[in-house]
């Protein structure tokens, strides 16, 4: 997500506030697990799809990580955000 922010930065020559916070770093860990996720996000022809439970299910499993319900909500919710300045700039 942070590559695809420079992109929108570069090619739009404004300052994207989101690029330049910081995460909180008892929050660092969810950001980095949402970015292993981002990796196997689906495509169809709108684009970017939202990521799912069962896409969770997998990641999960696969790496042996063990969100709480809190982290995956937070994932949700950086999914969501995602997925807003997508589409958002897909339309410019």
């Amino acid at each position: 997500m942070r590559a695809h922010l420079r992109v929108v930065e570069r090619n739009t020559r404004r300052q994207v506030e989101r690029l330049h916070k910081r995460c909180p770093e008892g929050a660092l860990h969810v950001w980095e697990w949402f970015i292993e996720l981002c990796g196997g996000r689906q495509s169809g022809f709108g684009g970017a799809e939202p990521i799912t439970y069962a896409e969770i299910l997998a990641w999960s499993t696969l790496t042996a990580a063990r969100p709480t319900a809190t982290e995956i909500s937070m994932l949700k919710s950086l999914d969501q955000l995602f997925l807003s300045v997508y589409h958002q700039e897909s339309k410019k």
